[in-house]
């Protein structure tokens, strides 16, 4: 997944067969938001994951509140 990406540089994967190759829907647009996109592709990371992780994660569902899907990199 792919986060950030402005219209350039989409254009750009487009261009060499990237975009095709990962597909659309794991690329996430720049906002004017700062980390918009970067929580969006967690959202959706996490989504594909559903409870398919090790309980040593610290995203583990068990250790966050339903609510709490807000990240900071």
């Amino acid at each position: 997944m792919l986060s950030g990406v402005d219209a350039e540089m989409l254009g750009v994967l487009s261009n060499v067969g990237i975009l095709e190759l990962i597909g659309a829907s794991n690329v996430f647009r720049e906002e004017s938001e700062i980390w918009a996109s970067t929580i969006q592709a967690l959202k959706t990371a996490y989504a594909i994951l559903g409870t398919n992780r090790c309980s040593h994660c610290p995203n583990y569902p068990g250790h966050l509140d339903e609510g709490d899907w807000s990240y900071m990199i």
